[in-house]
């Protein structure tokens, strides 16, 4: 089994990837320094498996998307629905205030890992995460942000069209063309994104579209 670059962090125990905590000065109220199990990072690194394949890698990332689906507020009526917390030390309720753009961010890893490798997990696995990718498309459709907010209008419109695509919701794929609409015609008036893009959202922009 090739080495994958996560594979040092992963926590067998709790089937999430361990790391040092470094705030960035919201969102989270956990000291800088402090170690703790990262939902972001743990999503990739279940893809990661699914990419590499094999018995005993996709069991792993099979592990990991059962904890993960574990994690989301499914509650429908929740102020968080659909969404996840940056780390497992630290509940939606004690972040300041929590990250609606989880609901994109794990989302969209949960959507590729469907889409792409979902005769490689079991049955039981797919299943939630199936329902964990319809809380998180709801969870962007609820919030509907505007075209302004480019890497995130852009992420959640890939997130709901591949609901609507993957859990045949017609209601989520027409939501998601409509968002890509917006962006189009927000580029056409603009001349360009309308947010300031870093290195890094240019990045994830490209990754996006493609």
């Amino acid at each position: 089994m090739n080495e994958l670059e996560n594979d040092k962090t992963y926590d067998p125990e709790l089937h999430l990837c361990a790391k040092i905590f470094h705030g960035n000065g919201y969102h989270s109220r956990l000291k800088d320094g402090t170690p703790i199990h990262d939902i972001r990072l743990s999503a990739e690194y279940a893809l990661e498996c699914l990419h590499e394949g094999g018995y005993e890698r996709n069991l792993r990332a099979g592990q990991i998307l059962d904890k993960l689906c574990s994690l989301q507020d499914a509650d429908p009526v929740s102020k968080t629905y659909g969404i996840w917390s940056w780390t497992y030390e630290e509940t939606l309720a004690q972040m300041d205030p929590p990250d609606w753009n989880w609901a994109d961010f794990i989302g969209v890893r949960i959507a590729q890992a469907l889409k792409f490798h979902a005769d490689a997990l079991p049955a039981e696995t797919a299943k939630k995460s199936r329902a964990a990718l319809s809380h998180a498309a709801w969870s962007i459709f609820r919030r509907n942000v505007t075209a302004d907010y480019t890497n995130i209008a852009i992420m959640g419109a890939v997130v709901t069209a591949a609901a609507g695509e993957i859990l045949e919701q017609p209601v989520l794929l027409a939501y998601a063309r409509r968002r890509f609409l917006s962006l189009k015609e927000s580029i056409e008036a603009n001349g360009s994104f309308n947010e300031y893009h870093s290195q890094t959202y240019t990045v994830i922009a490209i990754e996006e579209f493609d």
